[in-house]
């Protein structure tokens, strides 16, 4: 095995460490964030009356890390003269 054989072993062996690592954090943070967005709407859910502010906030930042935002679209006017 020369040189340039064991840089592209070593470069290989890095990626599929790095994609194991990745899709591994995925399939445990993923559920995590679910559960606790669950926790929070079923809480809400038996909430009577207004959410309290810490309950919107959380609301807030859930909705957000979910839907990523949407760019604002303006409706286009033509003049007709």
């Amino acid at each position: 095995m020369n040189a340039s054989e064991t840089v592209w072993a070593c470069i290989a062996v890095a990626i599929g460490i790095l994609v194991a690592a990745t899709t591994g954090f995925d399939r445990w943070h993923k559920p995590r964030t679910d559960r606790r967005f669950q926790r929070t709407a079923r809480k809400a859910a038996r909430a009577d009356g207004a959410l309290t502010a810490d309950e919107a906030q959380a609301f807030k930042q859930i909705i957000a890390a979910e839907y990523p935002a949407i760019p604002h679209q303006t409706r286009r006017t033509e003049d007709n003269q």
